[in-house]
């Protein structure tokens, strides 16, 4: 990881912290960058209504700003997600339908709501992943409410 993932990264974790909490869904932030990691859009999750998850939304974001074409990075505080039980569309296919190579995210979705893949789906799409579950503290205070909850369910 070099300095720059890290700072964004951080700011990812950050901006999850402005997400509506709730207890169905994770708070997430997302942030886009063009090939020189120059930030294009940031979003976190129900930025743009209640069923947005953070990913799209800063797709959605660089799509409105006319810069969709210059993605190239996308970096998330969580593992991007596989399958939606809400029936919108997965952030891997909101991805793979982008210029977007290369995903760098910090913690992998834990199976609260669904069994997740992300990650696996977007690198055998040809993406490159970069994961730093070292940083998992990060996401875990953004949904404390989520992660405490499962902690006292399993013991």
């Amino acid at each position: 990881m070099d300095d720059l993932d890290l700072k964004l990264l951080h700011q990812c974790a950050e901006l999850a912290h402005s997400a509506d909490r709730v207890d169905t869904a994770f708070s997430v932030g997302a942030i886009v960058t063009d090939a020189d990691r120059n930030v294009i859009a940031t979003a976190y999750s129900r930025a743009l209504g209640p069923t947005w998850h953070a990913e799209a939304a800063a797709l959605e974001r660089a799509r409105q700003a006319g810069r969709l074409d210059e993605a190239r990075t996308l970096y998330c505080s969580l593992e991007p997600c596989s399958r939606r039980k809400s029936g919108r569309q997965p952030c891997c296919d909101v991805i793979l339908n982008s210029a977007i190579t290369r995903v760098v995210f910090i913690a992998y979705e834990p199976a609260i709501f669904v069994t997740a893949s992300g990650a696996k789906r977007l690198a055998e799409a040809g993406l490159q992943i970069d994961a730093y579950p070292a940083l998992t503290s990060l996401v875990q205070a953004a949904n404390d409410h989520i992660w405490q909850a499962t902690t006292t369910e399993d013991g």
